[in-house]
């Protein structure tokens, strides 16, 4: 997220984390770069309000698809799109999702300097 606030300034930022030590560095990383778009919120993403939405979700390796769904879709709106980033193809977890999408996309990434498996996961659930 603070890259996504550093490349796109026009862009309103939320960061949601748990550990407030790694807030703390992501306060600092503000204030020293003047990032004005960034919110930093410490919370654990299951506590946070329910009255928040978002545009667009990302998450990376934080849980299982199933667990990620679950956690954001109080804060989707029919157009959010939820982004997940995974190592290798989420064959598994993808089975596993029995929520209705309107659509799901999953795009193979490349890491320069890398030779891994990454995946990008795209989602947007229906009857939001």
């Amino acid at each position: 997220g603070m890259v996504l606030a550093i490349l796109r300034p026009e862009l309103s930022v939320t960061l949601i984390e748990k550990n407030t030590k790694k807030c703390a560095f992501l306060w600092e990383v503000k204030a020293h770069l003047g990032l004005e778009n960034v919110d930093i919120r410490v919370y654990r993403a299951a506590g946070q309000p329910s009255s928040w939405v978002f545009d667009q979700i990302v998450a990376r390796a934080l849980c299982s698809l199933s667990e990620l769904v679950a956690m954001v879709r109080p804060w989707c709106r029919s157009d959010t799109m939820i982004l997940a980033m995974k190592g290798q193809y989420p064959q598994d977890e993808l089975t596993q999702l029995n929520v209705p999408m309107r659509e799901i996309e999953v795009k193979k990434l490349t890491v320069p300097g890398r030779a891994v498996e990454r995946h990008l996961v795209c989602m947007q659930l229906m009857g939001q």
